[in-house]
């Protein structure tokens, strides 16, 4: 967990990266399995308007071997991605926790997938008969639902929940801060596991699931995945194509027969490799969303 300064206010390793465009598509899976929590991109206002993105670590557990590790896989990305003259940089410093927060509520604005609206906490909309919201703080965990991959994780849950009971067992695995679970609860989904390792993204899930009331229908826990005794009917998991690949067998033997899958986090031409690896383990690809630069695989297990 972060420190604390004497009046009790968190502390924070602010990372910023100094990048160019086209590598903020795969930073920040990479970011987040090494422990960052939050990211959000600016843009540099002159030349060579390079973008920043800025992530997060709890006060003490930056290490120079950290930087090194950092500054190793930009100069792989630069072999991968030409990206022109510009040098890639990566920068810390400690901020303070109201810091962070006063930069993503500029940041996240108002925006609806189906009928619910996402909204972080200053900021209001007008609900439409019919319409309900949620309400967010992502504080550090990873998660506002403005990222593609997580809106197309959601979109595929508006898409299989005419096939799904009230009471099916739902898994979101890598909750952040809660986005997924709680998506699901207000589409009608009533019985849900929210699983994080992070204990940042625990704390946070756990505050947004009791914001918007919704603590009956979602348990969370930062057990591992292997821990977990049940079968789901739809397991929710948008995470990198990385570990997707290392915890596939985990993810099928939790899967209840004609459980769904929603694979989502997956950059365009991952999940070609990544189909034929889940066929392999019983899964048949149903669906296929795109969006941008992002996919989103929805598989049924096969019976027998």
């Amino acid at each position: 967990m972060a420190s604390q300064d004497k009046a009790g206010k968190r502390r924070w390793h602010e990372i910023t990266l100094a990048i160019p465009g086209l590598w903020s598509e795969v930073l920040p899976a990479f970011l987040e399995e090494r422990g960052f929590s939050g990211a959000w991109l600016d843009e540099e206002t002159s030349p060579p308007h390079r973008l920043i993105l800025r992530s997060y670590l709890p006060e003490g557990t930056w290490q120079p071997t950290l930087q090194e590790e950092l500054e190793d896989h930009l100069e792989e990305l630069s072999s991968i991605f030409p990206a022109g003259p510009e040098k890639a940089e990566v920068k810390a410093r400690l901020i303070d926790e109201e810091d962070w927060a006063t930069k993503w509520v500029s940041l996240f604005q108002p925006f609806r997938i189906g009928s619910v609206w996402i909204r972080p906490s200053p900021k209001d909309v007008q609900l439409a008969p019919g319409e309900q919201e949620i309400v967010l703080d992502p504080g550090e965990a990873f998660g506002t639902g403005l990222h593609e991959s997580t809106q197309l994780c959601m979109e595929s849950v508006l898409f299989l929940r005419p096939f799904m009971e009230d009471e099916a067992p739902v898994l979101d695995l890598g909750t952040g801060s809660g986005i997924l679970a709680m998506f699901a609860a207000k589409v009608g989904l009533a019985n849900m596991l929210a699983l994080d390792i992070d204990p940042v993204a625990v704390e946070t899930a756990k505050r947004n699931i009791t914001m918007n009331r919704l603590e009956r229908f979602i348990q969370v826990s930062n057990e591992p995945l292997s821990s977990v005794k049940k079968r789901f009917a739809l397991i929710l998991a948008n995470l990198s194509a990385a570990i997707h690949e290392g915890i596939a067998e985990e993810i099928r033997l939790h899967l209840a027969t004609d459980g769904w899958l929603v694979a989502g986090g997956l950059l365009a031409g991952e999940g070609d490799a990544l189909s034929g690896a889940w066929h392999a383990k019983g899964l048949e690809l149903t669906h296929h969303r795109t969006k941008n630069d992002w996919e989103c695989l929805v598989f049924r297990a096969r019976q027998g």
